[in-house]
């Protein structure tokens, strides 16, 4: 009976295991890169140029997944998209998530 209770625990521990590690990906996030122009003297402020931009995040140094797969969309210039790696995974929280806002409908009489 200890012997049935022991492989239960294990596969259960297993388990958990995949789900942790395969479960959970690290999400894509939405930034602009912001930059100030040139040119501007004196005492106002510099003039900022602001462009969206998009960093990859992977949480895992070794996977194979990175450039190659994925496509940036086309309104985002290949020049700002940036592939981050972070090996703790704190960027993976799902506080960084993009949560979408409930699409409502409008009915017009």
């Amino acid at each position: 009976m200890t012997d049935i209770a022991t492989i239960y625990k294990l596969s259960l521990v297993a388990l958990t295991y995949v789900v942790q590690v395969y479960g959970t990906s690290c999400p894509v996030l939405d930034c602009w890169f912001v930059q100030e122009k040139s040119g501007r003297g004196g005492g106002f402020p510099a003039a900022m140029s602001q462009e969206k931009s998009l960093i990859y995040v992977r949480s895992d140094p070794d996977s194979a997944g990175g450039k190659s797969e994925r496509r940036p969309p086309a309104d985002i210039n290949p020049a700002r998209v940036y592939y981050v790696t972070d090996p703790g995974a704190s960027l993976c929280s799902s506080s960084f998530s993009h949560q979408r806002a409930p699409s409502r409908s409008l009915s017009v009489k």
